[in-house]
């Protein structure tokens, strides 16, 4: 409640206060939470009876400020909670979001009515965490409809959302190495621990259900346009989730009640709100579409998508937006199933392009398998610059034939191809080999052959092979996956999990022969992959060096370092051969002349202090055995360890005196 400043309080003319005519009144107020109320009763109090009313102001006065600071409280602890995510929706009710969020388009249809139906559907799984399924045919509108809900409707929604943050998520057709690496930087966002992720979805997921459950009990997990129900399972956890896919039996095994949310067609006031959007001067908008034009349109009501590509012929009247029409119902069935009306009306869009723009637009078939279309690769493949690029970009997002996605976390905006055009353009250039080969050579002309020096434009080391793979390249596959400074590089710019990928999607093209030759190197970085997820990990060719095994790696790691690297000091094992070791992780290493005393790890387990009892004390890497800190204290010390923080060693002597 609120109480105004005509508020009727029963004092009597004498100095007591008339406490059971007014309890009711003073207990309400107290119960209000509202700081302009308490401000104002005091004021009242103050007025009337300044000595007998001073206690209640106290108390009053204290009850405010403690209201003040438990919120100040709850707000350090709202920001610190959600510190790593971004914030969504309007500004009063901004929503924190971590994912890979789409950017709508301008000419958006609200569907205000579905909004609400799907809203009611998500309250109810946030309070119960259960699982609403948006099922709709591919360009029916569900990542609009899923987006519009969540970011900018229902205000009760929001409320609910605001407490425990969203989760995007897209996955269309992921490997379980893509699923790895977004479970990883998922785990990472989440979490407070700044060690090294988890190194299988098994892992992944224990961690992640562990978080969720604990600190973010009230989160949407929002999946994206699930076409497989494999991926599902790695990310079921005890939230309430939200899934658009195509397929209306998607979850079904997996969630024991969920809800299925169909998407309704769209209306042909709808549809035509879409394609006369940039008809600005138009005044009566409702009739620029002949009755015959009207027919044509409903055919579409499934697939707005394909209404919004036509924008992308420049429609700037509505005599041009009917003949359009005209043309494209030339090809249309009314038998048609919804994929032979999706395909015939993108052939149509494109076809319609000038020369030029078609060209360049079925150059980007050598991104239908990558998450983003990169602006740095298009210019080498366009030979154009980055500003054409992005004018270019903005007018393929206006025709709907591309998207603008945006990062969550850190506002960087990225583009990338629906879907749908993906399928597209690799039926239509199932042979793109040459456009791959051209990306290729552009890149190699950039570094002069030397791919490990490549720039890092945020693109090229996750996907070089990728292109490789689909241009045939098999001798530079091999070249780059057995060469330590490629993989040293791309282990600097990427991560292992991605390294270790790509020897997983090279596998299917190599013979046994031509695989016997690079598994040796994924073996190593494998057997290896807990030890280069540390921040501090040693480079590849120390690491190779420091083991009893693996030499053909330690081989062509000793090589470059001899024609290449005279700067930088090496450990390598000198009794290689005489060391007889089953398990390559074991390391033997001799720092003492006289007996070892004593040996300890650091609290991380990155450092090993050794006392000897000649008196040396040595701090050293269990990887590598180089040795940081070596002092001398006195003779015979028995023991020694680190404190807590890993900043001292204190050492005991036989001789009564610790150090």
């Amino acid at each position: 409640m609120k109480i105004n400043s005509n508020l009727d309080l029963h004092f009597p003319n004498d100095v007591e206060i008339d406490t059971d005519k007014n309890e009711v009144l003073l207990n309400e107020v107290l119960q209000a939470q509202d700081k302009r109320s308490f401000k104002c009763v005091i004021a009242i109090l103050k007025d009337l009876n300044q000595l007998n009313s001073q206690i209640l102001v106290n108390e009053m006065e204290e009850y405010c400020m403690h209201l003040q600071t438990s919120k100040f409280r709850e707000d350090v602890q709202y920001k610190k909670r959600f510190s790593t995510f971004g914030f969504l929706g309007e500004e009063s009710y901004s929503i924190p979001v971590i994912g890979q969020i789409p950017i709508l388009p301008d000419n958006i249809v609200p569907r205000e009515e579905l909004c609400s139906k799907l809203s009611q559907l998500l309250q109810v799984a946030v309070d119960r965490k259960r699982c609403v399924i948006a099922h709709g045919e591919a360009g029916c509108g569900k990542t609009t409809l899923a987006y519009l809900t969540l970011f900018m409707n229902n205000h009760g929604l929001v409320k609910n959302l605001r407490k425990g943050g969203v989760i995007w998520l897209k996955l269309n057709n992921a490997s379980s190495a893509e699923i790895l690496l977004q479970m990883q930087h998922l785990l990472l966002s989440l979490s407070d621990d700044e060690s090294h992720p988890p190194s299988t979805i098994d892992e992944c997921k224990n961690y992640l259900s562990r978080i969720i459950s604990e600190h973010y009990k009230g989160i949407l997990l929002v999946l994206d346009d699930v076409q497989d129900s494999n991926a599902i399972r790695y990310f079921h956890f005890h939230c309430a989730t939200l899934i658009t896919s195509r397929f209306r039996d998607i979850g079904y095994s997996i969630y024991e009640s969920r809800n299925l949310f169909e998407l309704e067609p769209f209306h042909l006031c709808e549809l035509k709100e879409i394609i006369l959007h940039d008809l600005e001067y138009t005044s009566k908008k409702d009739h620029c579409i002949t009755t015959k034009m009207a027919r044509i349109l409903e055919q579409y009501h499934r697939l707005p998508i394909c209404v919004n590509s036509l924008r992308s012929l420049n429609l700037a009247s509505s005599r041009e937006v009917n003949r359009q029409l005209l043309g494209l119902g030339t090809k249309l069935d009314h038998d048609m199933h919804h994929n032979d009306i999706l395909q015939t009306t993108l052939d149509f869009v494109i076809r319609s392009l000038d020369e030029t723009s078609r060209s360049r637009y079925q150059l980007l078939v050598v991104f239908a398998n990558s998450d983003k279309v990169p602006i740095t690769a298009v210019s080498l493949l366009w030979s154009q610059d980055i500003k054409f690029i992005k004018k270019t970009f903005e007018n393929l997002v206006h025709g709907g034939l591309m998207i603008k996605m945006t990062d969550a976390r850190s506002g960087n905006r990225y583009y990338c191809l629906h879907s749908i055009f993906c399928h597209y353009l690799l039926e239509q250039y199932p042979h793109s080999v040459g456009f791959h080969r051209k990306l290729i050579a552009h890149y190699k002309e950039s570094c002069r052959d030397a791919l490990y020096q490549l720039a890092d434009d945020g693109y090229i080391y996750n996907h070089i092979v990728v292109h490789l793979l689909a241009a045939r390249e098999v001798k530079t596959i091999k070249m780059l996956l057995t060469d330590p400074k490629w993989l040293q590089s791309k282990l600097d710019i990427t991560s292992i999990t991605h390294v270790l990928n790509d020897y997983i999607k090279c596998r299917q093209i190599l013979n046994d022969q031509e695989w016997q030759e690079v598994s040796h190197f994924y073996r190593f970085l494998a057997a290896n992959m807990n030890t280069l997820l540390r921040a501090d990990c040693p480079s590849l060719a120390q690491l190779s060096l420091s083991k009893t095994e693996w030499q053909v790696f330690s081989k062509k790691a000793r090589d470059i370092i001899n024609k290449n690297d005279t700067s930088t000091i090496y450990i390598e094992w000198m009794n290689r051969d005489i060391i007889i070791n089953s398990d390559d992780s074991i390391i033997t290493a001799y720092l003492h002349e006289g007996a070892v005393s004593d040996c300890r790890y650091s609290n991380d387990g990155r450092r090993i202090v050794t006392s000897s009892w000649d008196g040396n004390v040595k701090i050293w890497d269990p990887i590598s055995t180089a040795v940081f800190v070596q002092f001398h204290g006195l003779h015979k010390i028995c023991c020694c360890c680190f404190s807590p923080n890993r900043r001292f060693v204190v050492t005991a002597s036989w001789t009564g005196i610790a150090q």
